[in-house]
């Protein structure tokens, strides 16, 4: 495979290579014939700066200066027509005749964008005609943000898109994006469903547009959560242009805590003892004068995060793109490369892609055009055998009165708990790595033919093929820690890493996984206007079928890499030949997979306006499904659409309300699908043991014979999950495009959610059941688009705010019964939201023993073991007992993403100067950290340096248990692990859950144009400067912790990251 791609990437390099050579060469044959110079304004005078002058038929123009001058040469005689563009003013077309050299041009205001193209499914529309909620972004609006994610690009600009970022780690793509609080969205890269949005570079992206309600139905299967069409860029007809844009950067760990220093973990050891009862009063595991020995200084603990991680690591951003054509041929070609180092000290996890676009039309006859897209990625993320998350939480919890070297002597690494001694599982060389490579070419030929003898039909046909493999090779080396033993002044060794029964042994690994995806379309598509009616209409054939292949092998062996199985092995280095040997866990290990999905569809569209005024659609697709059985398979998902431009009536004309530029009500109600189901469940199917080795072998005749069992009970009935969406807009656009908006209020409702049951069958049945479309929900929210536009002489501005809400309520959950009225309360979640978070209602906390003693009783022993500090519940039942009966919702928001999600963003443009700034946050999420926040100092492990503010004891020496001991309060309670305690202070409850509301500063850009004179110096057309920084500013009321870090498992994953880059982008 990798031969086959290095001579396809090779065929290719070549013929773009040509290609660009000759476009490049022929403008050197043709001949100046004069120069046009002018000046644009607008009505009231004043310079148009950076306004676009486009030869029109051509690629070729130029922009204005300071003054609003500019010089255009022209390579062609005779009448030249221009096109004069520019945010916030009507384009103009002037017609220059063959004698003359200068014109003055002025151009009038104009902000309403009505007039704007935007991607729909399968078409184009003008943004005056939507009738269906769609928000879209432009390239230049995406790349105001710069991140190596293009999902995290989108943060913040549109409404109802709502992005979480739970991870700063090189290559990990952990961000989430969704529509309206729905799940994943289907994403369509030019007409073809594709999964590989986050690795596009940005610089390829000619628009991203949101289908949020109805109008995604026309997509069926899989758009029952919205559509992501993404639309890559196109050549265009002129001289050809050379894009170079570069960057370079580094990046640094935000809102992440400290560890304990060495004294202030000691303080608190000793106190987590005496509290618990481990140690009596008075005696300390750390003793007082060791203790002051590290607080003044004259030792010095070891702080492992901050030697295990850099403050700061590099990254960097290349891309030369390529277009022009002429009114035969154009092309578009792209070429990115970016890496990035992770700040783990070792530089050992890293992250580099390369992409490679290249989109070309060719007129082939006057009704005849063809069109290839050729994309292809190359990706590798290099890291250490451990991940981030075992690492990070290995770095936050060992002892900082540990060395990384035992007894400060290398190269004796220091014995650690359960062997993660961070110095060593961060470092490739002595525990291991992971090396994944992705590569990915995705192609597309397209034959479109105009219809001769019928106005306005076309005709298309086209064929797409995407294949992917992943490359994953592990290697996970034994490695040595060593133990200091004081008395005998040895180091005492321990093998980690290994195989159990063989630590010496090291583990390798090679997985791959192979995905290809065929997709056949036809459409013919009809536009044609008839006086004030416009028609057009679509029809259009699918097929798909996505074929998956993966294995991976495993073993153990005495190596030390990969590279070394190409000198072949021994038996020396496996071990023993012997079976026996073999069966205990040395041989080869694994394990393969065949998976093959198919689909079918039609699809029709009807789109009528009248004078543009009145809007509608009607669509359909027809769907069919491999998963499931004969009489099943076919979903049939209609949608409708209408719009009425209030502002074109005739009486709203007559009110002569000047400021009114535009106002549309919108309504949209459909149906689409989901096969979001496990596959072929119609079909029987068993499990074939293995003998000795199967869970659960049958012994006969004294001998282990293989079991076989049934996987589980077929469901020829099981069918697509059935989507119902509707949508209410309104737009409006006042004062000549300064001020706009745009509302939308929705509600989606599934039904035939998969579940099984067996929950409600007893267990007695022996065998799993298939899934049933059981469960249903229903989401409910608005959204809302604010923009505001406007200049004051050289002065441009903009500022776009959105806003979202969305809640989901479980209309039907398959579930048991649970005993007791209160349980089947608690537990049942039908007609309930899912974003519900139970606990108990905060008290406060115990301020004395005697606070405690005359408390209600909460851990059925009298509060015998809780201490001045621990919190304190209500008995919210009034039962006189505080226990599990006293949990009841405490509040709403989901624990990863907000209910209320909100962005906004500021740009401005002065003489040669730029600036971009994105605001995104989100409200009413809560989030408890599991680790940071419920169990620090648990087997007498650091902790984060917050833990230090807590209850404790004015006297160290002091007896907890006396009522004479004085307390010194702290935000947090003791530190105590002991139980009940402990799981009093970690139960979820209005102490314990964090409002993660927050403001963030996504990202700032400023920009500098050099004037034109300068860019000639260096035959260059224009050239621009800028400096950029991501994840600038937190504003949040959560304490110590970013508000989009996870709080599932422990808490611990990699960081999220702030960057700041400098780049040029260069134009010749």
């Amino acid at each position: 495979m990798n031969k086959t791609f290095k001579s396809f990437r090779n065929a290719v390099g070549s013929v773009l290579l040509v290609l660009a050579f000759g476009l490049f060469q022929c403008p050197a044959f043709a001949q100046l014939s004069r120069t046009i110079t002018g000046i644009v304004s607008d009505q009231n005078g004043d310079p148009v700066i950076g306004a676009g002058i486009l030869i029109q038929g051509t690629n070729s123009g130029t922009t204005t200066a300071s003054n609003g001058s500019f010089e255009l040469p022209l390579m062609m005689s005779g009448d030249v027509v221009l096109t004069v563009s520019s945010l916030g003013f009507r384009e103009k077309t002037v017609i220059v005749p063959a004698a003359q050299s200068q014109v003055d041009i002025v151009v009038e205001e104009d902000m309403t964008q009505l007039n704007d193209v935007v991607v729909v499914a399968y078409g184009t529309q003008k943004r005056a005609s939507l009738t269906g909620a769609i928000s879209s972004v432009s390239s230049q609006a995406i790349k105001k943000t710069r991140n190596e994610n293009v999902i995290n690009m989108l943060s913040g600009k549109m409404s109802g898109v709502r992005v979480i970022q739970t991870s700063g780690e090189p290559g990990s793509f952990s961000s989430s994006i969704n529509i309206r609080g729905f799940a994943a969205p289907l994403v369509i890269i030019d007409g073809v469903p594709r999964d590989n949005m986050e690795r596009l570079d940005a610089n390829e992206i000619e628009s991203i547009s949101i289908l949020k309600d109805a109008s995604a139905s026309i997509y069926g299967m899989r758009a029952s959560n919205g559509v992501i069409l993404i639309t890559t860029k196109k050549g265009q007809a002129g001289s050809s242009s050379i894009e170079y844009e570069g960057y370079a950067g580094f990046s640094t760990p935000i809102n992440t805590p400290d560890g304990l220093q060495a004294w202030q973990f000691m303080e608190i050891t000793n106190e987590n003892n005496i509290m618990r009862g481990s140690m009596p009063p008075g005696k300390f595991i750390y003793p007082l004068d060791e203790i002051e020995k590290f607080k003044s200084g004259k030792k010095v603990g070891t702080e492992w995060y901050r030697i295990n991680n850099n403050k700061y690591s590099p990254q960097t951003s290349h891309t030369i793109s390529m277009s022009g054509g002429n009114d035969k041929i154009l092309y578009f070609t792209n070429f990115a490369y970016f890496s990035q180092n992770g700040i783990y000290s070792t530089r050992d996890l890293t992250y580099e892609r390369f992409n490679l676009r290249s989109n070309i039309s060719v007129k082939v006859t006057e009704n005849l055009k063809a069109d290839v897209q050729i994309n292809g990625m190359m990706d590798t993320k290099n890291s250490p055998y451990y991940d981030t998350e075992i690492f990070y939480r290995a770095a936050w919890i060992e002892r900082p009165v540990e060395a990384a070297f035992a007894n400060y002597t290398r190269p004796f690494l220091q014995n650690v708990s359960q062997g993660y001694n961070p110095y060593v599982i961060s470092d490739s060389d002595l525990s291991g790595y992971k090396k994944i490579c992705e590569r990915l070419v995705q192609a597309t030929g397209a034959l479109t033919w105009d219809v001769p003898f019928v106005s306005g039909l076309q005709a298309k046909a086209s064929y797409s093929y995407d294949y992917t493999n992943r490359d994953n090779k592990e290697l996970k080396k034994s490695y040595t820690l060593y133990t200091y033993k004081i008395d005998s002044n040895e180091f005492v060794p321990s093998i980690y890493g290994g195989k159990d029964d063989d630590p010496k042994l090291n583990s390798i690994r090679r997985g791959t996984k192979f995905n290809q995806n065929k997709l056949l379309q036809t459409s013919l598509n009809y536009d044609q206007s008839f006086g004030s009616h416009h028609v057009t209409a679509l029809a259009l054939y699918e097929e798909q079928t996505t074929d998956m292949d993966n294995y991976y092998a495993q073993r153990y062996i005495q190596m030390n890499s990969l590279g070394e199985l190409s000198n072949g092995i021994s038996e020396g280095q496996v071990g023993s030949m012997d079976p026996s040997y073999y069966s205990s866990g040395v041989r080869i290990a694994d394990q393969s997979g065949l998976w093959k999905i198919a689909s079918k569809s039609v699809v029709g569209r009807i789109n009528y306006d009248y004078a543009e005024r009145y809007y509608f659609e009607t669509a359909f697709r027809y769907d069919g499904s491999s998963k499931f059985y004969k009489g099943h398979q076919w979903g049939f998902f209609p949608s409708v659409s209408a719009g009425w431009r209030i502002s074109e009536e005739p009486f709203m004309k007559n009110l002569n309300l000047g400021f009114l530029d535009n106002l549309k009500i919108r309504a949209s109600y459909g149906h689409s699908g989901d096969d979001g189901t496990a596959n072929f469940q119609y079909i029987e199917g068993y499990s074939y043991g293995s003998g000795a080795i199967d869970w659960w072998p049958i012994l006969w005749d004294g001998k282990d014979q293989n079991l076989v069992s049934l996987l589980s009970t077929p469901n020829k009935n099981l069918t697509w999950i059935r989507t119902e969406t509707s949508n209410l807009g309104f737009d409006g656009d006042f004062w000549n495009g300064r001020f706009g908006f745009e509302f939308d209020i929705f509600q989606r409702y599934r039904s035939g959610k998969p579940a099984t049951k067996n929950v409600t069958i007893p267990d007695w049945l022996g065998q799993s059941l298939a899934q049933e479309n059981l469960n249903s929900d229903r989401t409910r929210g608005f959204d809302v688009t604010l923009r505001h536009r406007n200049h004051f002489g050289e002065f441009f501005y903009g500022i776009t705010g959105n806003l979202a809400f969305s809640r989901t309520m479980n209309r039907y959950v398959e579930h048991t019964e649970y005993g007791t009225r209160y349980l089947n309360w608690k537990n049942n979640s039908s007609n309930r939201y899912n974003d519900i978070s139970w606990g108990y209602d905060y008290a406060g906390q115990f301020t004395s023993l005697d606070h405690i003693w005359h408390s209600p009783v909460m851990d059925g022993l009298g509060n015998a073991n809780f201490k001045p500090g621990d919190y304190m519940y209500e008995d919210w039942n009034d039962d006189g007992v505080i226990d599990e009966n006293d949990s009841h919702p405490i509040a709403f928001g989901a624990q990863t993403t907000p209910v209320l999600y909100f962005g906004f963003t500021i740009d401005f443009t002065w003489k040669a100067f730029d600036f971009a700034a994105v605001f995104q946050g989100g409200a009413f999420n809560n989030v408890k950290y599991e680790w940071y926040l419920s169990t620090p100092f648990i087997y007498d492990k650091n902790g984060p340096d917050f833990f230090y503010d807590r209850w404790h004891m004015e006297d160290p020496s002091a007896n907890p248990l006396d009522p004479r001991t004085i307390w010194i309060p702290g935000y947090l309670p003791t530190t105590s692990q002991a139980s009940p305690a402990m799981s009093s202070n970690v139960s979820t409850s209005r102490a314990s859950l964090h409002d993660a509301s927050y403001l963030r500063l996504k990202s700032l850009e400023i920009g500098y144009i050099f004037p034109k004179r300068w860019a000639e110096k260096i035959n260059a057309s224009s050239v621009r400067i800028f400096a950029n920084g991501y994840n600038l500013l937190t504003f949040t009321g959560l304490k110590y912790l970013d508000p989009e870090h996870p709080s599932s498992g422990y808490g611990t994953t990699y960081p999220l990251i702030c960057t700041a880059n400098f780049g040029v982008k260069i134009k010749l």
